[in-house]
């Protein structure tokens, strides 16, 4: 392009050039998984087609040939950008701080040294469980008595952290764009999304203790003429329990021997989608539209399995994944779409993932584990799969698009890269002023019809017909070092361009 050319550029031209070229550019530089968070103006709207200027979306792959119909005829592309970043804690308050301390109660294992913290941290593992006063007649009923609430308390605090604690952070980008020619009878448009995501999961063995089983062992085991002196005994009991007696001080501690796990997880994922969509129908009531997106999904993923007992720094170990030896694989996907646009209504339906590509992390050492179920389920998690899923819209809105209302749904669930499950169910409002450096605002609310169940508030803007921002908080708060803040908040910085 020589100088003369770019002089008879109109301003608006070259602003969204040089937009498009940044937004290409920096989405190449961050590490989403689409299916599951939607990204920039889209985090507001939910997964339903809505005609805002130069902004589209390509969730529904029948939608583009719809855009190109609003398009500037002197436009020849159109698109939009976006960069987002959220996080998602589970429903305990001060979740890592709780985890290392349901960690001391359980006995680590003979070559522990990757526990997330410092390997040469020195640390009593156990808890105290009172004194023995007298050797010679040890109350041995009084000590199991303490350890069977023990037990309770460790066993329903090791079942609700693994049930209910999960915490899970990420950044994710997205461009799209389509070419405003007729191109084999339909229109083109081409999506990039990537994103870099980090979490983790537990897996409890619970905690079987028999009171009686173990107050026999004890007794068999439990040698009377234990002295002052003597070297500190450790007996074995039934539910992975284990006493060690000091005779010197009559201190007795105690530890669990159970293979409950955490699993900290990371995923960088890149989707390269090329849609086509034409209109196959047009009649007074409306217009169909259908579509189709052959993608390219190329994912990394990588994963580390800790012993409770092993842990020193759950924190360190959620934060640290990212920096282990990633898998790789490209695999093949599709997505369809179908479109129904009338004068102040629309209804669509997108079917993705309609191949189910399969990724594997790598592969975890089980040999230290003695429950063979948890054994079997971390090989279990060891697995990740784009399930196929169908999403549903529909729409109302005045003729020019002024004022917009829409719901979108998906019908059945799905797992991201972390084994969170996820089925959305949004609800969303539009509005445009009449105004250039205000051109629309929006807002809704979706709800997770799974795993979590959260719901989350949105609010956005377009600002200056080209600068998106969008915000998100969940209803719920949590506890973070000590500071109450909503369980899930997310914000979207986004860009649209024409030219």
């Amino acid at each position: 392009m020589d100088i003369l050319t770019i002089n008879k550029l109109a301003p608006k031209k070259l602003l969204s050039t040089t937009l498009f070229s940044s937004a290409v550019m920096f989405s190449s530089l961050v590490m989403a998984g689409g299916e599951y968070y939607t990204t920039g103006p889209q985090s507001t709207y939910g997964s339903v087609t809505y005609n805002q200027g130069n902004y589209i979306n390509v969730i529904n792959p029948a939608s583009a040939a719809f855009h190109r119909q609003h398009m500037d005829p002197d436009d020849l592309i159109i698109g939009s950008a976006s960069l987002g970043a959220g996080l998602e804690y589970g429903g305990v308050d001060d979740l890592f701080k709780r985890i290392d301390e349901l960690s001391e109660n359980f006995k680590p294992s003979d070559d522990s040294n990757d526990g997330g913290g410092d390997a040469g941290a020195e640390s009593e593992p156990g808890f105290e469980l009172g004194d023995i006063i007298d050797l010679e007649n040890p109350e041995l009923q009084a000590l199991i008595k303490k350890a069977k609430k023990k037990a309770a308390v460790v066993g329903g605090a090791l079942v609700f952290v693994t049930t209910e604690g999960y915490a899970q952070t990420y950044v994710d980008s997205n461009i799209n764009f389509l070419i405003n020619k007729e191109i084999a009878g339909g229109t083109l448009a081409f999506n990039l999304q990537s994103s870099l995501s980090t979490g983790f999961v537990g897996i409890a063995d619970n905690i079987d203790f028999d009171e009686q089983q173990a107050l026999a062992e004890l007794k068999a085991l439990y040698e009377s003429d234990l002295q002052p002196g003597d070297q500190i005994a450790e007996y074995d009991l039934s539910g992975g329990l284990s006493l060690t007696v000091d005779p010197n001080t009559g201190k007795v501690r105690a530890n669990f021997q159970n293979d409950s796990v955490l699993i900290s997880k990371a995923a960088k994922i890149v989707e390269f989608g090329m849609t086509y969509s034409r209109s196959i129908e047009k009649n007074d009531s409306g217009e169909l539209f259908l579509g189709v997106k052959p993608k390219m999904n190329w994912i990394g993923l990588t994963q580390v399995a800790v012993r409770m007992g092993d842990l020193t720094d759950s924190k360190a170990l959620f934060q640290d994944v990212d920096d282990l030896a990633f898998n790789y694989d490209s695999k093949f996907g599709l997505d369809l779409g179908v479109y129904w646009n009338a004068d102040n209504y629309a209804l669509g339906s997108t079917l993705v993932n309609t191949t189910e590509p399969t990724f594997d992390y790598p592969e975890l050492n089980t040999s230290r584990y003695q429950n063979s179920a948890i054994a079997r389920q971390i090989q279990q998690e060891s697995h990740y799969k784009l399930d196929r899923q169908l999403k549903v819209e529909a729409s109302l809105f005045t003729h020019d698009y002024r004022w917009f209302t829409g719901l979108s749904a998906d019908i059945n669930e799905t797992q991201d890269p972390l084994h969170q499950r996820f089925q959305w169910l949004a609800w969303s409002a539009g509005y445009q002023p009449p105004l250039w450096w205000f051109s629309n605002v929006r807002t809704g609310a979706k709800h997770n019809l799974a795993g979590s169940e959260l719901t989350y508030l949105n609010l956005g803007a377009t600002f200056l017909k080209f600068i998106n921002l969008d915000i998100s908080s969940t209803l719920l708060v949590t506890s973070i070092n000590d500071i109450d803040l909503p369980r899930g908040v997310r914000a979207d910085l986004g860009l649209n361009f024409a030219f």
